[in-house]
């Protein structure tokens, strides 16, 4: 179905023909889980980030509306003119 472009139709048939629902929890299930959920392990220090951690803005996280882009725009001049001015730390 997927080759001929039908992905809905193809979606539809293994959510009616495939749902199995939610599995009854077994010793089976639960030796799947883990097989396919190994133990963690200790993170590695070349994946850890150093030094200071710089804030981010509140309003990066909030919906972008009048005020929110006002508030950006001002923050985006303010660096430019501290990094045209030889500031190289932000």
């Amino acid at each position: 179905m997927v080759m001929e472009g039908k992905v809905s139709a193809a979606m539809k048939f293994l959510d009616k023909e495939h749902s199995a629902g939610v599995l009854e929890l077994d010793e089976k299930v639960i030796n799947d889980l883990k097989e396919k959920h190994p133990q963690s392990e200790p993170p590695s220090e070349q994946g850890l980030l150093e030094g200071p951690v710089r804030t981010v803005p509140h309003y990066y996280f909030e919906p972008i509306d009048e005020q929110g882009g006002h508030e950006g725009s001002i923050e985006d001049e303010r660096l430019s003119r501290a990094i045209s001015n030889g500031c190289r730390c932000l």
